[in-house]
Protein backbone atom coordinates (compact mmCIF):
# COMPACT_ATOMS: atom_id res chain seq x y z
CA UNK A 1 0.00 0.00 0.00
CA UNK A 2 2.84 2.38 0.79
CA UNK A 3 4.48 1.69 -2.58
CA UNK A 4 1.24 2.36 -4.40
CA UNK A 5 0.74 5.58 -2.54
CA UNK A 6 4.27 6.69 -3.35
CA UNK A 7 3.77 5.85 -7.01
CA UNK A 8 0.70 8.03 -7.26
CA UNK A 9 2.57 10.99 -5.80
CA UNK A 10 5.43 10.55 -8.21
CA UNK A 11 3.07 10.47 -11.17
CA UNK A 12 1.34 13.67 -9.98
CA UNK A 13 4.61 15.48 -9.47
CA UNK A 14 5.79 14.41 -12.86
CA UNK A 15 2.70 15.75 -14.56
CA UNK A 16 3.04 19.10 -12.79
CA UNK A 17 6.71 19.40 -13.61
CA UNK A 18 6.07 18.63 -17.24
CA UNK A 19 3.49 21.48 -17.49
CA UNK A 20 5.01 24.13 -15.22
CA UNK A 21 4.89 26.95 -17.78
CA UNK A 22 1.28 26.32 -18.81
CA UNK A 23 0.25 25.89 -15.22
CA UNK A 24 1.77 29.24 -14.18
CA UNK A 25 -0.01 30.97 -17.04
CA UNK A 26 -3.31 29.40 -16.02
CA UNK A 27 -2.80 30.35 -12.38
CA UNK A 28 -1.95 33.91 -13.45
CA UNK A 29 -5.14 34.13 -15.49
CA UNK A 30 -7.22 32.77 -12.62
CA UNK A 31 -5.65 35.20 -10.12
CA UNK A 32 -6.10 38.15 -12.46
CA UNK A 33 -9.71 37.19 -13.09
CA UNK A 34 -10.32 36.81 -9.37
CA UNK A 35 -8.81 40.24 -8.66
CA UNK A 36 -10.98 41.88 -11.32
CA UNK A 37 -14.07 40.12 -10.03
CA UNK A 38 -13.26 41.25 -6.51
CA UNK A 39 -12.72 44.81 -7.75
CA UNK A 40 -16.12 44.76 -9.46
CA UNK A 41 -17.79 43.43 -6.31
CA UNK A 42 -16.28 46.26 -4.27
CA UNK A 43 -17.40 48.75 -6.93
CA UNK A 44 -20.97 47.42 -6.81
CA UNK A 45 -20.97 47.54 -3.02
CA UNK A 46 -19.81 51.15 -3.22
CA UNK A 47 -22.68 51.91 -5.59
CA UNK A 48 -25.19 50.43 -3.16
CA UNK A 49 -23.84 52.65 -0.39
CA UNK A 50 -23.89 55.65 -2.73
CA UNK A 51 -27.56 55.05 -3.47
CA UNK A 52 -28.16 54.97 0.30
CA UNK A 53 -26.43 58.39 0.49
CA UNK A 54 -23.60 56.89 2.54
CA UNK A 55 -21.04 58.73 0.47
CA UNK A 56 -17.94 58.36 2.65
CA UNK A 57 -18.54 54.63 3.04
CA UNK A 58 -19.03 54.39 -0.72
CA UNK A 59 -15.69 56.15 -1.25
CA UNK A 60 -13.99 53.61 1.02
CA UNK A 61 -15.23 50.77 -1.20
CA UNK A 62 -14.30 52.65 -4.38
CA UNK A 63 -10.79 53.09 -2.93
CA UNK A 64 -10.50 49.36 -2.33
CA UNK A 65 -11.79 48.62 -5.82
CA UNK A 66 -9.24 50.98 -7.37
CA UNK A 67 -6.44 49.47 -5.32
CA UNK A 68 -7.20 46.06 -6.83
CA UNK A 69 -7.82 47.37 -10.34
CA UNK A 70 -6.82 50.99 -11.04
CA UNK A 71 -7.85 50.91 -14.72
CA UNK A 72 -11.66 51.19 -14.48
CA UNK A 73 -12.83 54.74 -15.38
CA UNK A 74 -16.35 54.14 -14.05
CA UNK A 75 -15.01 53.67 -10.50
CA UNK A 76 -13.27 57.06 -10.64
CA UNK A 77 -16.43 58.66 -12.03
CA UNK A 78 -18.58 57.32 -9.20
CA UNK A 79 -15.96 58.21 -6.61
CA UNK A 80 -15.96 61.69 -8.11
CA UNK A 81 -19.73 61.86 -7.71
CA UNK A 82 -19.44 60.78 -4.08
CA UNK A 83 -16.84 63.48 -3.41
CA UNK A 84 -19.12 65.98 -5.11
CA UNK A 85 -21.99 65.02 -2.80
CA UNK A 86 -19.63 65.68 0.11
CA UNK A 87 -18.81 69.11 -1.41
CA UNK A 88 -15.23 68.09 -2.04
CA UNK A 89 -15.25 69.40 -5.59
CA UNK A 90 -11.47 69.45 -5.97
CA UNK A 91 -11.22 65.70 -5.43
CA UNK A 92 -14.28 65.18 -7.60
CA UNK A 93 -12.58 66.94 -10.52
CA UNK A 94 -9.36 64.99 -9.89
CA UNK A 95 -11.31 61.76 -10.25
CA UNK A 96 -13.01 62.90 -13.44
CA UNK A 97 -9.59 63.88 -14.81
CA UNK A 98 -8.25 60.38 -14.14
CA UNK A 99 -11.31 58.81 -15.76
CA UNK A 100 -10.74 60.95 -18.87
CA UNK A 101 -7.07 59.90 -19.04
CA UNK A 102 -8.11 56.25 -18.83
CA UNK A 103 -10.86 56.70 -21.40
CA UNK A 104 -10.81 59.98 -23.38
CA UNK A 105 -14.20 59.12 -24.89
CA UNK A 106 -15.98 58.62 -21.58
CA UNK A 107 -18.68 61.27 -21.92
CA UNK A 108 -19.89 60.98 -18.31
CA UNK A 109 -16.57 62.21 -16.97
CA UNK A 110 -16.76 65.34 -19.14
CA UNK A 111 -20.44 65.83 -18.32
CA UNK A 112 -19.94 65.61 -14.55
CA UNK A 113 -16.86 67.81 -14.65
CA UNK A 114 -18.81 70.43 -16.61
CA UNK A 115 -21.42 70.57 -13.85
CA UNK A 116 -18.76 71.43 -11.27
CA UNK A 117 -17.17 74.01 -13.56
CA UNK A 118 -20.58 75.63 -14.00
CA UNK A 119 -21.18 75.62 -10.27
CA UNK A 120 -18.02 77.67 -9.76
CA UNK A 121 -18.70 80.04 -12.68
CA UNK A 122 -15.98 78.54 -14.88
CA UNK A 123 -18.28 78.95 -17.82
CA UNK A 124 -15.81 78.52 -20.67
CA UNK A 125 -14.46 75.27 -19.21
CA UNK A 126 -18.03 74.03 -18.72
CA UNK A 127 -18.89 74.91 -22.32
CA UNK A 128 -15.83 73.02 -23.58
CA UNK A 129 -16.72 69.91 -21.57
CA UNK A 130 -20.34 69.92 -22.72
CA UNK A 131 -19.15 70.40 -26.29
CA UNK A 132 -16.86 67.38 -25.86
CA UNK A 133 -19.82 65.33 -24.64
CA UNK A 134 -21.75 66.34 -27.76
CA UNK A 135 -18.81 65.34 -29.98
CA UNK A 136 -18.80 61.88 -28.37
CA UNK A 137 -22.59 61.46 -28.24
CA UNK A 138 -24.29 63.91 -30.64
CA UNK A 139 -27.80 63.22 -29.31
CA UNK A 140 -27.05 63.67 -25.59
CA UNK A 141 -29.89 66.00 -24.66
CA UNK A 142 -28.61 67.19 -21.28
CA UNK A 143 -25.30 68.39 -22.72
CA UNK A 144 -27.14 70.71 -25.13
CA UNK A 145 -29.48 71.82 -22.34
CA UNK A 146 -26.70 72.61 -19.88
CA UNK A 147 -24.64 74.39 -22.51
CA UNK A 148 -27.71 76.41 -23.44
CA UNK A 149 -28.09 77.49 -19.80
CA UNK A 150 -24.46 78.60 -19.68
CA UNK A 151 -24.82 80.61 -22.88
CA UNK A 152 -27.93 82.21 -21.37
CA UNK A 153 -26.02 83.20 -18.23
CA UNK A 154 -23.35 84.72 -20.48
CA UNK A 155 -26.09 86.63 -22.34
CA UNK A 156 -25.12 84.83 -25.54
CA UNK A 157 -28.78 84.46 -26.41
CA UNK A 158 -28.37 83.31 -30.00
CA UNK A 159 -26.21 80.32 -29.06
CA UNK A 160 -28.48 79.61 -26.11
CA UNK A 161 -31.45 79.62 -28.48
CA UNK A 162 -29.71 77.17 -30.82
CA UNK A 163 -28.98 74.73 -27.97
CA UNK A 164 -32.48 74.80 -26.48
CA UNK A 165 -33.97 74.35 -29.94
CA UNK A 166 -31.70 71.34 -30.48
CA UNK A 167 -32.95 69.86 -27.20
CA UNK A 168 -36.53 70.24 -28.41
CA UNK A 169 -35.61 68.65 -31.75
CA UNK A 170 -34.19 65.65 -29.89
CA UNK A 171 -36.99 65.46 -27.31
CA UNK A 172 -40.14 67.39 -28.13
CA UNK A 173 -41.55 66.82 -24.63
CA UNK A 174 -38.57 68.13 -22.69
CA UNK A 175 -40.49 70.72 -20.72
CA UNK A 176 -37.55 72.67 -19.30
CA UNK A 177 -36.21 73.33 -22.78
CA UNK A 178 -39.43 75.20 -23.60
CA UNK A 179 -39.28 77.11 -20.31
CA UNK A 180 -35.68 78.15 -20.84
CA UNK A 181 -36.13 78.96 -24.51
CA UNK A 182 -39.12 81.07 -23.50
CA UNK A 183 -36.83 82.98 -21.14
CA UNK A 184 -34.37 83.51 -23.99
CA UNK A 185 -37.14 84.87 -26.22
CA UNK A 186 -38.10 87.27 -23.42
CA UNK A 187 -34.49 88.44 -23.18
CA UNK A 188 -34.39 89.27 -26.90
CA UNK A 189 -37.89 90.82 -26.71
CA UNK A 190 -39.56 88.14 -28.84
CA UNK A 191 -42.47 88.07 -26.42
CA UNK A 192 -45.01 86.28 -28.61
CA UNK A 193 -42.56 83.43 -29.21
CA UNK A 194 -41.93 83.28 -25.47
CA UNK A 195 -45.66 82.90 -24.83
CA UNK A 196 -45.84 80.07 -27.38
CA UNK A 197 -43.05 78.21 -25.56
CA UNK A 198 -44.52 78.75 -22.09
CA UNK A 199 -47.92 77.63 -23.36
CA UNK A 200 -46.37 74.46 -24.81
CA UNK A 201 -44.69 73.78 -21.47
CA UNK A 202 -48.05 74.15 -19.72
CA UNK A 203 -49.58 71.66 -22.16
CA UNK A 204 -46.89 69.15 -21.24
CA UNK A 205 -47.34 69.70 -17.49
CA UNK A 206 -50.05 72.08 -16.26
CA UNK A 207 -48.97 71.81 -12.61
CA UNK A 208 -45.70 73.75 -12.52
CA UNK A 209 -46.33 77.23 -11.06
CA UNK A 210 -43.16 78.88 -12.40
CA UNK A 211 -44.35 78.41 -16.00
CA UNK A 212 -47.51 80.42 -15.32
CA UNK A 213 -45.38 83.00 -13.54
CA UNK A 214 -42.99 83.33 -16.49
CA UNK A 215 -45.86 83.60 -18.96
CA UNK A 216 -47.49 86.21 -16.72
CA UNK A 217 -44.30 88.29 -16.77
CA UNK A 218 -44.36 88.10 -20.56
CA UNK A 219 -47.97 89.28 -20.64
CA UNK A 220 -46.89 92.18 -18.39
CA UNK A 221 -44.22 93.09 -20.93
CA UNK A 222 -46.96 93.15 -23.56
CA UNK A 223 -49.14 95.30 -21.24
CA UNK A 224 -51.77 92.55 -21.23
CA UNK A 225 -52.39 92.77 -17.49
CA UNK A 226 -55.70 90.91 -17.56
CA UNK A 227 -53.96 87.77 -18.81
CA UNK A 228 -50.98 88.26 -16.53
CA UNK A 229 -53.28 88.46 -13.49
CA UNK A 230 -54.91 85.19 -14.57
CA UNK A 231 -51.53 83.48 -14.81
CA UNK A 232 -50.27 84.89 -11.49
CA UNK A 233 -53.49 83.65 -9.88
CA UNK A 234 -52.93 80.16 -11.31
CA UNK A 235 -49.34 80.18 -10.04
CA UNK A 236 -50.60 81.16 -6.58
CA UNK A 237 -53.19 78.38 -6.65
CA UNK A 238 -50.39 75.89 -7.30
CA UNK A 239 -48.00 77.41 -4.75
CA UNK A 240 -49.46 79.94 -2.31
CA UNK A 241 -46.19 80.41 -0.40
CA UNK A 242 -44.03 82.37 -2.84
CA UNK A 243 -44.08 86.09 -2.13
CA UNK A 244 -42.92 87.06 -5.64
CA UNK A 245 -46.18 85.70 -7.10
CA UNK A 246 -48.27 88.07 -4.96
CA UNK A 247 -45.83 90.94 -5.51
CA UNK A 248 -46.04 90.74 -9.29
CA UNK A 249 -49.80 90.31 -9.25
CA UNK A 250 -50.00 93.35 -6.99
CA UNK A 251 -48.08 95.35 -9.58
CA UNK A 252 -50.42 94.10 -12.33
CA UNK A 253 -53.49 95.07 -10.27
CA UNK A 254 -51.93 98.50 -9.72
CA UNK A 255 -51.46 98.90 -13.48
CA UNK A 256 -55.17 98.18 -13.98
CA UNK A 257 -56.00 100.74 -11.23
CA UNK A 258 -57.42 98.02 -8.99
CA UNK A 259 -55.71 99.55 -5.98
CA UNK A 260 -57.55 97.62 -3.28
CA UNK A 261 -56.57 94.27 -4.81
CA UNK A 262 -53.07 95.63 -5.24
CA UNK A 263 -52.90 96.50 -1.53
CA UNK A 264 -54.10 93.01 -0.59
CA UNK A 265 -51.34 91.39 -2.63
CA UNK A 266 -48.59 93.66 -1.31
CA UNK A 267 -49.83 92.96 2.23
CA UNK A 268 -49.55 89.22 1.60
CA UNK A 269 -46.10 89.78 0.11
CA UNK A 270 -45.01 91.54 3.30
CA UNK A 271 -46.36 88.72 5.48
CA UNK A 272 -44.34 86.19 3.48
CA UNK A 273 -41.27 88.42 3.13
CA UNK A 274 -41.15 91.28 5.66
CA UNK A 275 -37.83 92.57 4.26
CA UNK A 276 -39.21 93.32 0.79
CA UNK A 277 -38.90 97.11 0.67
CA UNK A 278 -40.52 97.17 -2.78
CA UNK A 279 -43.73 95.74 -1.34
CA UNK A 280 -43.95 98.61 1.17
CA UNK A 281 -43.16 101.24 -1.47
CA UNK A 282 -45.67 99.85 -3.95
CA UNK A 283 -48.34 99.47 -1.28
CA UNK A 284 -47.59 103.07 -0.37
CA UNK A 285 -48.17 104.02 -4.01
CA UNK A 286 -51.51 102.19 -3.97
CA UNK A 287 -52.53 103.98 -0.75
CA UNK A 288 -51.48 107.28 -2.31
CA UNK A 289 -53.65 106.54 -5.35
CA UNK A 290 -56.57 106.09 -2.93
CA UNK A 291 -55.54 109.36 -1.21
CA UNK A 292 -54.69 107.46 1.98
CA UNK A 293 -51.63 109.66 2.44
CA UNK A 294 -50.82 108.84 6.07
CA UNK A 295 -50.79 105.12 5.28
CA UNK A 296 -48.69 105.82 2.20
CA UNK A 297 -46.09 107.76 4.22
CA UNK A 298 -46.03 105.02 6.84
CA UNK A 299 -45.22 102.45 4.14
CA UNK A 300 -42.59 104.69 2.55
CA UNK A 301 -40.97 105.11 5.96
CA UNK A 302 -40.75 101.34 6.39
CA UNK A 303 -39.45 100.86 2.85
CA UNK A 304 -36.72 103.43 3.49
CA UNK A 305 -35.86 101.79 6.80
CA UNK A 306 -35.30 98.47 5.02
CA UNK A 307 -33.47 99.99 2.05
CA UNK A 308 -32.17 103.50 2.76
CA UNK A 309 -30.01 103.55 -0.39
CA UNK A 310 -32.79 103.50 -2.99
CA UNK A 311 -33.34 107.07 -4.25
CA UNK A 312 -36.79 106.25 -5.63
CA UNK A 313 -38.07 105.49 -2.14
CA UNK A 314 -37.33 109.09 -1.10
CA UNK A 315 -38.76 110.48 -4.34
CA UNK A 316 -42.06 108.70 -3.75
CA UNK A 317 -42.28 110.01 -0.21
CA UNK A 318 -41.38 113.52 -1.42
CA UNK A 319 -44.34 113.46 -3.81
CA UNK A 320 -46.74 112.76 -0.95
CA UNK A 321 -45.14 115.37 1.31
CA UNK A 322 -45.71 117.92 -1.48
CA UNK A 323 -49.34 116.80 -1.85
CA UNK A 324 -50.04 117.30 1.85
CA UNK A 325 -48.18 120.64 1.82
CA UNK A 326 -45.04 119.68 3.74
CA UNK A 327 -42.54 121.26 1.33
CA UNK A 328 -39.66 121.20 3.80
CA UNK A 329 -39.74 117.42 4.22
CA UNK A 330 -40.31 117.00 0.49
CA UNK A 331 -37.19 119.04 -0.27
CA UNK A 332 -35.19 117.03 2.25
CA UNK A 333 -36.22 113.78 0.57
CA UNK A 334 -35.44 115.10 -2.90
CA UNK A 335 -31.99 116.22 -1.71
CA UNK A 336 -31.27 112.76 -0.29
CA UNK A 337 -32.52 111.14 -3.51
CA UNK A 338 -30.23 113.38 -5.59
CA UNK A 339 -27.23 112.57 -3.39
CA UNK A 340 -27.90 108.84 -3.72
CA UNK A 341 -28.23 109.13 -7.50
CA UNK A 342 -24.97 111.08 -7.76
CA UNK A 343 -23.23 108.49 -5.61
CA UNK A 344 -24.61 105.76 -7.85
CA UNK A 345 -23.27 107.52 -10.96
CA UNK A 346 -19.83 107.85 -9.34
CA UNK A 347 -19.82 104.13 -8.54
CA UNK A 348 -20.75 103.35 -12.16
CA UNK A 349 -17.87 105.50 -13.39
CA UNK A 350 -15.48 103.72 -11.04
CA UNK A 351 -16.52 100.39 -12.55
CA UNK A 352 -14.83 101.48 -15.77
CA UNK A 353 -11.57 102.67 -14.18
Amino acid sequence: MKLKYFFIIVIILFVINCNTQNYQEEVSIVVESTVKDQSQLLFKKGNLLFNQKKYQEAIDFYNRSIKLNPSLPEVYINRGLAYERLNNNRLAINNYNIAIKLDPKNYLAYYNRAIIYYKFNKYQAAIEDNTKVIEIIPDFVLAYFNRGKIYYDLKNYQKSLIDFTKVIDLNSNYIYAYINRGNVFNSIKEYNKAIIDFTKAIEINPNIPIIYFNRAVTFDLLNDFKKSIQDYTKAIDLNPNLSIFYYNRGVAYYQTKNYKKSIEDFTTTIKLNPENDGAYINRGNAYASLKEYELAIKDYNQGIKINPKNPYNYKNRAIIYNIIGNKELADQDLTIAEQLENRSEINKDNDYL
